[in-house]
């Protein structure tokens, strides 16, 4: 089964504005004629002298020059590179080509992404090449572009540059921070604190203590601000423990927060501690120390809080016939579980369904990438499945708001999804349950179903193809899957997608490929949405490049047959003797 494929648009392999002539290079202007290009004979087939032109531009339109184009063909051992001139032009004058040969071109500029793609002979529609701004070069200007507005005083243009940042780099913890310092001078506190506090978890992930002792700072600030002060002293605390910087004014902060609390004995204790670190701060502290002092107090060290229990390894028991579960406590709870899912699989297996719904999709490509635009589609689907087979048929409704009659038609989003009816049997089927390590992740609930969300992991190498592993979330009522995400490594098209993003100067890739099942047929659950998202990754840079969204509605069931009951259209049952009711 295959759970995952790619393709590309055209539009993403280059198409160049190119022409050929032997006295001009442009196509010949109404009424003259274009005389033939130059031939050269060979004992297979002729060979063309091509010329070729094209011009390069940017996003906007404008000419980018000084980009290197190279034209390539290995077999031929041929190699040639020119740049662009001022307006973007650039020229081949002899290139030797059969017909539907194909040579390699690349275009590459300074702060541009690099573009690649073919060429093959005779040339297509003469189009121009348009170059994409690399997203890094982009971030280092929006962030000096919010930094001087900032300063400037004005907050909500500042904030709308740290969003065109966090829209190049998801993972930008300054990104959010500046989100959160332009909503706090907005005096919009909510969602000022929100930003702040997705930065000190970015910040913690890329190990960036500079950033997350600002956040933590800041937090701190804003409780106080709220006189909410045992969270303000939980921000100041932890930002503290990082000892990055601003130490003494995080200790400051401290004491006075609890000389509030009415604990002066640790407030000392802060004070102290602030001017052991910063000297000069002994005129500011100075009548603090001496108050407390004068009144008897004692500085007091914090009391050391009790080590936080360390999480129970998970470790798989080596067994070779059953599934291997999680120990630490939880191995009755997945026994269970697992049982209720093998149920379930059994009656999936044995099923058949016809049915019809709308099948909504959304894609998009980020900012600053190639066909960076929001396409959407609207089919009408069927679906066919039984014998864990499936058959899928579309017809286009709509695409970009436009009417459309396109029938028995495709996918035609870059990333395409197969939908996963029959995956959870090849997961949970009790047969299959021994070539899998499964462990409990969490609890939670997916449409008002409680669930448990387990882990997995395929036990050896499945030749041929990636195994499908990931995590689900199994309903505790039933055993039915109403979610699976599969892992990276699972996904088919993994090398090619991980090609195109290292050909464009980034070190690896994420891709995320779930899937929901939140609507129920008499004990089965069917496809109600699907998402896949791919990011680009560079350093600590996290670049969103492109997602897709799938969702299913309007079902209409002609027929779901399980164990010899068939759930006719309106959901009646009909026995399967002879069509009697």
């Amino acid at each position: 089964m295959t759970y995952f494929k790619t393709r590309l648009f055209k539009s993403s392999v280059i198409i160049l504005w190119l022409a050929w002539a032997a006295g001009g290079i442009l196509p010949a202007q109404s009424g003259s004629t274009a005389p033939r290009p130059k031939t050269v004979s060979t004992d297979i087939q002729t060979q063309i002298a091509w010329k070729l032109r094209g011009r390069v531009i940017d996003r906007n339109g404008q000419p980018i020059a000084d980009a290197v184009v190279e034209l390539k063909n290995n077999n031929r051992g041929y190699r040639k590179e020119v740049k662009t001139g001022a307006d973007g032009l650039w020229y081949f004058s002899r290139v030797l080509a059969l017909k539907n040969e194909k040579y390699d071109i690349s275009v590459s500029a300074d702060n541009y992404l690099t573009r690649t793609g073919k060429i093959m002979f005779p040339p297509k529609i003469p189009i121009v090449i348009e170059m994409d701004r690399d997203p890094r070069v982009a971030v280092r200007e929006l962030l000096v572009q919010a930094e001087g507005l900032y300063l400037a005083g004005d907050f909500a243009g500042a904030k709308k540059k740290y969003e065109e940042v966090l829209l190049y780099d998801s993972a930008s913890a300054f990104g959010e921070l500046g989100c959160g310092l332009c909503e706090r001078n907005m005096w919009n506190h909510e969602a000022a604190q929100g930003h702040m506090e997705k930065a000190v978890a970015l910040a913690k992930t890329v190990s960036d203590p500079k950033t997350e002792t600002a956040a933590l700072e800041y937090l701190g600030d804003l409780m106080v601000s709220r006189l909410d002060l045992d969270k303000a002293l939980e921000y100041f605390f932890a930002a503290l423990e990082l000892g990055y910087e601003r130490t003494d004014a995080l200790a400051v902060k401290v004491g006075d927060i609890l000389v509030l609390q009415k604990n002066p004995a640790q407030a000392l204790f802060y004070f102290k501690k602030a001017l052991s670190l910063n000297p000069s701060l002994e005129i500011d502290l100075a009548g603090k120390i001496r108050d407390l002092s004068a009144a008897g107090i004692t500085d007091m060290p914090p009391a050391q809080a009790e080590p936080a229990a360390a999480p129970r390894a998970i470790v798989p028991l080596p067994h070779n016939d059953e599934p291997i579960l999680s120990d630490g406590g939880y191995d009755e709870k997945l026994r269970k579980l697992l049982s209720l899912a093998a149920s379930y699989c059994q009656k999936l297996e044995h099923a058949a369904f016809r049915y019809f719904c709308l099948e909504d999709v959304v894609e998009e490509t980020s900012p600053g990438w190639p066909y960076a635009r929001k396409n959407t589609y609207r089919f009408d689907f069927q679906i066919v499945g039984g014998k864990k087979r499936i058959v899928e048929k579309r017809k286009l409704l709509m695409k970009n708001g436009q009417k459309a009659d396109d029938a028995n038609t495709t996918q035609r989003t870059i990333f395409q999804s197969h939908l996963k009816y029959y995956a959870p049997i090849d997961l949970f089927a009790a047969a299959n349950q021994g070539r899998y390590y499964y462990w409990i992740l969490k609890e939670e609930s997916i449409a008002g179903v409680p669930c448990i969300v387990i882990g997995i992991e395929a036990r050896a190498a499945n030749p041929g193809k990636p195994p499908l592993e990931g995590e689900a979330a199994i309903s505790t009522r039933d055993g039915s899957v109403l979610s699976i995400q599969v892992a990276q490594d699972s996904i088919e098209g993994l090398a090619e997608r991980l090609q195109i993003a290292r050909e464009q100067g980034f070190d690896d890739i994420l891709i995320q490929d779930k899937h929901w099942f939140e609507k129920e047929m008499k004990g089965l659950r069917f496809p109600s949405r699907s998402e896949m998202r791919e990011v680009y990754l560079f350093d600590r840079m996290k670049t969103l490049h492109y997602t897709v969204s799938y969702s299913y509605s309007a079902y209409t069931f002609f027929n779901v047959r399980i164990s010899g009951i068939e759930i006719g259209k309106n959901g009646s049952k009909k026995k399967n003797d002879h069509g009697k009711k």
